[in-house]
């Protein structure tokens, strides 16, 4: 029995929201959301230049990757030989701990080159492609100097009419 503020009616809310795969479209997407769980995603208009289009990865298979059983959803510490696949459960403090203890160390043994700064962009819309990785290793005292190619982004396309055939 279900009190009279509780339904078993399924909250359905349409949200929209950007691609965050590594591609240079940027595409605008439309996502169903049932009980707080991503249902269905398909292109938005809100996008000129993808024009309610999205790749049919991000369509058929994103709620599965958001929500499904193979989602890593704790920070995890490998115990075991690597390949072992033997780990333990740790909170997020420590895990966040360990990456900057190990981030720190490298720095101050080997210079803020030792990290390298290489992140392939995620969006690569005008506002945020290439910048939060930036002011990340800028806070870490380091410059791109060292591995100026790298910097570079480049993706490789096909021309449209290849892609068309």
């Amino acid at each position: 029995m279900t009190s009279p503020t509780q339904s078993n009616t399924p909250q359905i809310q349409e949200k929209l929201s950007v691609c965050p795969l590594d591609c240079p479209d940027t595409c605008s997407l439309k996502v169903t959301v049932t009980d707080n769980e991503i249902t269905k995603i398909r292109g938005s208009q809100v996008n000129p230049l993808t024009e309610g289009s999205i790749c049919t990865k991000v369509a058929r298979y994103y709620p599965d990757f958001v929500h499904g059983p193979r989602r890593l959803r704790h920070p995890l510490l490998r115990t075991g030989p690597r390949g072992s696949g033997q780990y333990r459960q740790i909170s997020w403090d420590e895990a966040l701990d360990r990456v900057h203890k190990g981030l720190s160390q490298a720095i101050e043994t080997h210079g803020s080159a030792s990290v390298l700064p290489f992140n392939y962009a995620g969006p690569h819309g005008q506002l945020s492609g290439g910048s939060m990785d930036v002011r990340f290793f800028k806070n870490w005292g380091h410059t791109a100097e060292p591995w100026p190619a790298l910097r570079r982004r480049t993706v490789s396309v096909l021309p449209l009419t290849l892609r068309q055939q």
